[in-house]
């Protein structure tokens, strides 16, 4: 095999040490791959005009250029005067020596044409001759003739895409995958950056807890298999990736605890993993409640369990337009219970005595606060590890800016609504937040009796 840098010391070889020896000549053309052949040059016997720069053809059709108007010192190699070293450089690669800004006709090939275009595809490269003024027409009709892509290494090193998906993921009653999610703002409340993410496998119902740490997945993955316990689905199988919060000795120690059963899926390779689309979807979701809501990034907590509430009771696409949380309970699930995120709400808070009797009754029996969402629906949402006894408590969120330093939430039921005002909060000098409206906004009550029926004639006017 010849290496560019001895290619081009024979060449020059050849071309500018016309002493040499004829042997020597013969050897390095014999090494080179290169058999001579002679064009006749202006003035021998040729049309001037149609006279062409000499060319030496290489063993596999390509060619070595040689400068216009120089002559054929080389004889016509004779294989008895080549070493024997040098046939076995018969099968070396072909070069392509070009001078200038000028390319010559027979120098041009569909890989140099495919190199000098910017690796360009056939399906660009036939239209050149459009494109570029010096470009003859001859390239798409000869040179590019051929409707198979060239082989090019270069592109198939420097790209190399991943593999389409394909096939489907395994669906059993009692495998859930798990992830782990992440984001750089931490929660107004907990203070959580991390949430742990379950699908169910088959019904896609998605169960999720916020976590302060990653190594408390273990702890996370205890309560979600609580609550597949408790609706008759156990889970037997987890699939997750590589992770080691999410395989590591906490959850070893959990799988053989509860007989289940731990797989990963390749490294980098995220689509063996269900959850994965999922996060996306999630937090599409989760931006839009924060933008309708004005609340701060902070909310992002609240909001997210809000969207994947709505997420499991979303009617599919397809008959029977069920649900995820539908699939899962064997039965449809209630949803008119939620509201608006971020809306405006009067939450009571009036202090009675033990026997029922107001404790102050000149004060006002209701204040102002912000709706989160609804806390112990049949999916558990709003679920984490910092809720303690108070897990799973039914009841509205309700936000209430002007409890204390940094404000308070409110779980109940005795709460009123006014789910087309969105009044958001900001933030004050000294920490906390406060309602960015100061006034309470014109209620107008919708009339719910039905419209008065016209009159009925006289009866001198009836048609009998």
């Amino acid at each position: 095999m010849v290496d560019g840098a001895q290619a081009y010391t024979i060449v020059r070889n050849h071309l500018f040490a016309r002493e040499r020896p004829e042997a020597d000549k013969a050897y390095d053309l014999a090494t080179l791959g290169v058999q001579e052949k002679h064009h006749a040059c202006p003035g021998e016997g040729s049309d001037e005009d149609s006279a062409e720069p000499e060319w030496f053809e290489c063993g596999d059709g390509g060619s070595l250029g040689e400068p216009e108007g120089h002559d054929a010192a080389m004889g016509e190699l004779i294989a008895a005067s080549t070493p024997a070293s040098a046939s076995a450089s018969a099968s070396a690669p072909a070069l392509t020596l070009i001078y200038g800004k000028t390319l010559p006709r027979a120098g041009v090939t569909t890989e140099l044409l495919h190199r000098i275009s910017g690796h360009l595809p056939r399906r660009d490269m036939i239209h050149l001759p459009e494109a570029w003024c010096d470009a003859p027409s001859s390239w798409t009709t000869d040179v590019l003739k051929e409707t198979k892509e060239a082989l090019c290494e270069a592109c198939i090193r420097a790209n190399a895409p991943r593999a389409s998906p394909s096939g489907s993921l395994p669906a059993f009653e009692g495998l859930c995958f798990l992830d782990i999610w992440h984001i750089s703002e931490a929660a107004y409340f907990g203070g959580q950056k991390t949430v742990v993410g379950v699908p169910h496998s088959t019904s896609g119902l998605v169960k999720s807890v916020p976590v302060l740490r990653k190594s408390q997945a273990a702890d996370a993955m205890r309560i979600i298999i609580h609550y597949f316990n408790s609706v008759g689905k156990p889970i037997t199988w987890i699939h997750t990736d590589g992770a080691h919060e999410l395989k590591g000795a906490g959850m070893i120690e959990l799988a053989n605890e509860h007989k289940i059963r731990i797989t990963t899926s390749n490294v980098g390779n995220s689509r063996q993993n269900k959850q994965e689309p999922t996060w996306r979807a999630t937090c599409a979701a989760m931006r839009t409640e924060l933008a309708q809501s004005g609340l701060p990034h902070s909310f992002w907590l609240h909001a997210f369990s809000h969207a994947e509430q709505g997420r499991n009771i979303r009617p599919s696409r397809t008959a029977p337009f069920d649900t995820r949380l539908g699939r899962l309970l064997g039965r449809k699930p209630k949803g008119a219970y939620r509201r608006p995120f971020g809306c405006l709400c009067y939450v009571q808070d009036a202090p009675r005595y033990v026997g029922g009797t107001l404790v102050n009754k000149a004060a006002a029996q209701a204040q102002r606060a912000i709706h989160l969402g609804y806390y112990g629906d049949e999916g558990v949402s709003f679920e984490n590890l910092e809720t303690k006894g108070e897990r799973a408590e039914p009841g509205y969120l309700c936000f209430v800016p002007n409890a204390g330093h940094r404000g308070a939430i409110t779980v109940t039921d005795s709460v009123k609504f006014v789910v087309d005002c969105f009044p958001g909060v900001k933030r004050v000098a000294g920490g906390g937040m406060r309602s960015r409206r100061t006034k309470s906004p014109s209620l107008t009550t919708r009339s719910l009796t039905p419209p008065p029926t016209a009159p009925r004639p006289p009866p001198s006017l009836r048609f009998t």
